[in-house]
């Protein structure tokens, strides 16, 4: 009797391991789920925010851009960090045309010269 219990309790463990691999691995499926879901809705907002023909990674979320930006800053946060970027998506839109930039971002000219210094973007 006591070999049929040792059985049963190993194929218990058995089991449960199994029981908590599937769970972890339907948890992973879940994840990637939204992810992809969080994905398509990101695409779908940029798609219908863009006004080109051809979409670059300037037309697609800060959020993203700064998480993908093989530069990327310390943080997402820092003001600074924002600031160089927004400059970067505008100076793209506008093809590095630096008057319509500064009309667009509604400061002068020789301040878009001084941000891109001060942020390394010169040409």
């Amino acid at each position: 009797m006591i070999t049929g219990n040792i059985l049963i309790a190993e194929d218990e463990d058995k089991f449960q391991n199994l029981l908590t691999r599937i769970v972890s691995v339907e948890e992973r499926i879940v994840r990637l789920e939204t992810r992809v879901s969080e994905l398509t809705d990101m695409m779908e907002r940029a798609v219908i925010l863009s006004e080109r023909l051809l979409m670059t990674k300037e037309d697609l979320p800060v959020e993203w851009a700064i998480q993908h930006d093989p530069q990327r800053p310390r943080s997402a946060f820092e003001l600074a960090n924002v600031e160089k970027l927004h400059i970067q998506r505008v100076l793209s839109y506008t093809r590095g045309n630096k008057v319509k930039a500064a009309k667009l971002l509604n400061i002068g000219l020789t301040t878009v010269y001084r941000k891109m210094q001060d942020y390394g973007l010169n040409e």
